[in-house]
């Protein structure tokens, strides 16, 4: 198995870096992230699963960036919706430019909004995560899922 110092974690997203980095440190893996390479071309996300989104954003940059990259992508699947919104989790609300906070409370309202005829024991959802991990030429190093069962609650805050 290749040994790792440091990992390009896939995202502009200062949060889920902090959470990596903390997770890392005592294991003296260096984390940094997309925000560090701001003329690098964005990956496409055109798949129809996470694994295969989170794959395609690995390879990308891990190729262009010549490091180890570490992608996700993880978006809430509502049985009731049919899936809905799946992989379209981060905009479903549309993919006009804005703040993250308000994608966010577009996203949710949609969401509820489209349940609101829904009963509240009818509402699982499923948040659902795939990852991955290639090497500095884009080989794939390690590859995951992972899902957390819950409800949609009948309210937003």
């Amino acid at each position: 198995m290749t040994k790792l110092t440091n990992i390009v974690l896939a995202t502009t997203n200062r949060g889920k870096l902090a959470e990596l980095q903390k997770l890392f440190a005592s294991i003296n893996v260096e984390i940094t992230s997309l925000a560090d390479y701001p003329t690098v071309p964005e990956a496409i996300e055109d798949g129809d699963t996470f694994k295969v989104n989170a794959r395609r954003k690995a390879v990308h940059y891990s190729t262009l960036l010549h490091q180890p990259v570490l992608a996700d992508d993880s978006g809430l699947e509502v049985f009731a919706l049919n899936g809905a919104p799946g992989v379209y989790s981060a905009r479903y609300s549309g993919s006009t430019p804005m703040p993250r906070i308000e994608r966010d409370t577009l996203n949710n309202k949609k969401l509820l909004s489209a349940l609101q005829d829904v009963a509240p024991k009818n509402r699982h959802a499923r948040f659902y995560c795939g990852l991955c991990l290639c090497d500095a030429i884009g080989n794939v190093l390690v590859e995951a899922v992972g899902t957390l069962d819950g409800f949609i609650s009948n309210t937003y805050k």
